[in-house]
């Protein structure tokens, strides 16, 4: 069993195969991409950074990339996989894509939800991959079972048999982008919104420790490779939402902190896609997080051109930008938004 295992490699943790069929879960796929690709570049964040294209990103930079990335990424989450990232010594640079939500206490820090054995430098731990429940009896009997029907002349549609590293955690085939659905979304969760969740002092101190901590991490990685801070293009109507529930200031407050701090180390950039003009088009969007690939191949290109670079003195300016271009979303949208001052 663990002959076949380490030959089959299903989770791509030996080697690489981009021929073979093999598991699409993250937590179980991301150790063996940053272990046996070849790149020089690494793109970390949560699912609104899923549907980067590599290829694109490689296009337009000349970089090598992979992207390794989880859903509602966590900061304890993303320290493990800075740890895997710098110990393998391949990354030239790292692309963070920054959720400031992950920095409030109220976001939930799942320890343990990453599977030790596959992030760890134990050898030891190999025999809970290679022996392993989920292994032999979740995906390596679907995976073979697949193959076998495909060898046999069943029709098995080719995208089933095999899955591009590229492609790994990509969501947005069949989604449905629009306004409508998300307005109707919206004025559905308004029923029963209350407007009692402002965030307190004690929340907001909290916010701040997490983000000094987050930036320990990110000044101690410079010291290794570049790294490239990026703030996500939500829409203007997760903003506004951010408005409603009393958390917009603190949110802004704790992001000016961290472009000041990252101003003051060598190898750490920023770039800030949250004043795209973009974001008050919400049929780019899915909901007020979550956009398109095409706004990912927009941020692409923004990764060679530096065209969103934040400077010390873009700072105020950014955030002076931000509320302005909410403010145009809140009068283009007023028939149906809650605006509050």
């Amino acid at each position: 069993m663990a002959l076949f295992t380490y030959c089959y490699d299903p989770y791509s943790y030996y080697r690489i195969n981009d021929e073979q069929l093999k598991v699409s879960s993250l937590p179980l796929s991301n150790p063996g991409i940053v272990r046996n690709a070849d790149y020089d570049t690494v793109i970390v964040g949560s699912s609104v950074m899923q549907n980067f294209d590599p290829k694109v990103v490689d296009e337009v930079t000349g970089y090598k990339t992979v992207k390794v990335s989880l859903s509602d990424l966590s900061q304890n989450q993303r320290k493990v996989i800075f740890e895997l990232i710098l110990r393998e010594k391949k990354a030239e640079r790292i692309f963070y894509g920054l959720d400031l939500f992950s920095l409030s206490p109220s976001h939930r820090e799942v320890s343990g939800s990453l599977p030790d054995y596959l992030y760890n430098q134990s050898c030891l731990d190999d025999i809970k991959y290679v022996l392993g429940y989920e292994n032999w009896f979740r995906f390596t009997p679907v995976l073979v079972g697949l193959q076998l029907a495909s060898g046999l002349g069943f029709d098995v549609p080719q995208e089933k048999m095999a899955v591009s590293l590229d492609q790994i955690g990509n969501w947005d085939d069949g989604v449905v982008f629009s306004k409508d659905l998300l307005r109707s979304q919206y004025l559905k969760n308004a029923q029963s919104f209350s407007f009692s969740k402002a965030v307190t002092s004690v929340s907001r101190e909290a916010m701040f420790n997490r983000a000094d901590d987050l930036l320990r991490d990110l000044k101690n990685a410079s010291t290794e490779t570049e790294i490239t801070v990026f703030f996500p293009p939500y829409s203007a109507l997760y903003w506004n939402m951010l408005k409603e529930r009393g958390l917009y200031d603190s949110y802004v407050d704790v992001k000016k902190h961290i472009c000041y701090q990252l101003q003051l180390c060598e190898k750490v950039e920023v770039l800030d896609y949250q004043i795209m003009p973009l974001i008050l088009n919400l049929d780019y969007y899915k909901d007020e997080m979550h956009y398109s690939k095409e706004v990912n191949d927009i941020m692409s290109s923004g990764f060679a051109e530096k065209g969103w670079l934040v400077r010390r003195n873009d700072i105020d300016t950014n955030i002076d930008e931000l509320n302005d271009l909410i403010l145009q979303f809140e009068l283009e949208n007023r028939d149906w938004l809650r605006v509050v001052d």
